[in-house]
């Protein structure tokens, strides 16, 4: 997870936001009222490719003057950085931007975009780099102009005085944000908990000063030009354009750009979900407590669970929102509200192609740590074991239908959810019968998939907190490992 802790380091700082009102403490505990979800038809995607095999995917929304482009390039993944050099494509991504032709400096890029009041990111994760734009429609033939100088000609490509210079402020600003990271508890235990799920691949090691440093500027020339190629890639459009409008825009910025013959190095993953090979310890769970004195513990569980492409991944879904939704989920009421450990509660879900990831994270009152252990171990097994109630179900669906819905009101989303359905592979109909997937689902198949993918035995199970004080309360659930802030075993 740190990979991604660094790709936003190293991304440009996004606008402040002024935090939502919270809600009293009543109406936490009271779910609202179960109403009608409002329904939603999205046009079908019209679909092309142009010569060099880049996919074309427009969804077109004539409501306002506006375009978003979602670009997913497969090549050009953090699962490819090669072993000791943990971060290179988040350098990629964020040197990209650092100049192109024309326009030399990142300051020259980023107002060439603003004159067109548009906006234009690149950011690497674990399967693709992607890049986004929106802009008015007037300015679409611009905006995708300097997307493609970034993706095919950035400045750093050939060397300069300019282009080692911000190669040098990207490594100092990674460098100060991993050294920020060191006393962060929730950082510390995100990225122990990559580590204990997915090994020694990619995404279980984290990117440490030893591997910044040993990044050079050939690297990240090396790794642009044979990662960003349109092998694979997905050009996703959403908004007042039209398919032969899209074709003669993008065949004029994106059609030369030259496919790689050479197939991209085979990226090490672990073997995910129930068919990986996890024993139990003797005594119950491997807990790792990483020693960091205070008044709270912050605790992070994790499973490998279902990739995007499953079957069952919808009713995982349901049922992790129940276990650990927003609010009214099981571990927000218990935690939270009924014994008010902590602030707050969660269970999250991530899925890619090769599997996928739920996570259970809370940080409560450090006295309480082996209590919380208890009551949230005995949620997972409740919702193994035990049919969601129907009122209770109900209340979950109308809350993951009506977020959908709303998610897809603008663009930007509907340009982004095409793009993963185009590069997962899903279904064309993924995008409008996500509301019936979920209505048809019944409380035996949501049983029947958390039975499956939460698993116990493959739980892990990090702890930042004060371990004199957190250890002996932890002993109950199985075996304690103790380490330091920086990773090493403590006696």
């Amino acid at each position: 997870m740190r990979h991604l802790l660094l790709a936003a380091l190293l991304a440009a700082p996004a606008s402040a936001q002024k935090e939502p009102k919270r809600a009293s403490d009543k109406d936490r505990a009271t779910p609202a009222p179960i109403g009608a979800t409002a329904s939603s038809s999205i046009a079908p995607a019209a679909k092309a490719v142009l010569a060099n095999g880049l996919g074309l995917s427009l969804i077109e929304s004539h409501r306002l003057p506006l375009v978003a482009v979602t670009l997913v390039i497969p090549a050009a993944g953090s699962d490819a950085d090669p072993k000791g050099k943990e971060g290179l494509t988040s350098f990629v991504a964020a040197m990209a931007k650092e100049g192109v032709p024309g326009l030399p400096t990142a300051a020259d890029l980023a107002d060439a975009i603003d004159d067109i009041g548009s906006s234009l990111s690149v950011s690497a994760g674990s399967e693709s780099t992607t890049v986004t734009i929106v802009t008015l429609k007037e300015n679409l033939g611009r905006a995708l102009e300097l997307a493609s100088k970034v993706v095919r000609e950035p400045s750093h490509l050939t060397p300069s005085a300019e282009s080692a210079a911000a190669l040098e402020r990207l490594r100092q600003r990674s460098l100060s944000g991993l050294e920020m990271e060191k006393g962060n508890p929730e950082s510390i235990a995100s990225e122990r908990l990559s580590s204990a799920l997915f090994g020694d691949t990619p995404r279980g090691r984290p990117a440490t000063p030893e591997a910044i440093n040993a990044i050079t500027a050939e690297d990240v020339a090396a790794r642009h030009r044979a990662s960003m190629v349109p092998n694979g890639a997905v050009l996703s459009v959403a908004g007042d354009v039209t398919m032969d409008e899209l074709k003669a825009l993008a065949g004029a910025h994106f059609g030369t750009w030259s496919p790689s013959s050479v197939p991209a190095p085979a990226a090490p993953t672990p073997v995910l979900g129930p068919a990986q090979t996890v024993a139990a310890a003797p005594t119950g769970l491997v807990i790792e407590l990483v020693d960091l004195p205070g008044t709270q513990a912050q605790m992070m569980l994790g499973v490998l669970t279902a990739p995007r492409l499953a079957a069952d991944y919808d009713a995982l879904s349901v049922a992790v929102n129940v276990l650990g939704g927003p609010l009214v989920g099981r571990l927000e009421q218990n935690i939270r509200e009924r014994n008010r450990w902590a602030y707050g509660a969660r269970a999250g879900m991530s899925a890619w192609k090769d599997g996928g990831m739920t996570e259970i994270e809370t940080k409560v009152q450090a006295d309480k740590c082996g209590d919380a252990m208890g009551e949230i171990l005995k949620e997972i097994a409740l919702i193994r074991s035990t049919p969601v109630p129907a009122e209770e179900l109900a209340a979950v669906k109308v809350s993951l239908k009506g977020l959908y819905l709303q998610r897809n009101r603008t663009v930007q989303s509907l340009a982004a959810r095409q793009a993963a359905i185009e590069t997962m592979g899903l279904p064309a109909s993924t995008l409008n019968d996500y509301p019936q997937r979920i209505d048809a689902l019944t409380a035996a198949q949501i049983q029947a998939a958390a039975a499956k993918w939460l698993n116990p035995s493959q739980l892990k199970v990090v702890i930042v907190g004060d371990a004199a004080l957190l250890k002996p309360q932890l002993a109950p659930y199985g075996t304690v490992k103790v380490f330091d802030a920086d990773g090493k075993p403590k006696a």
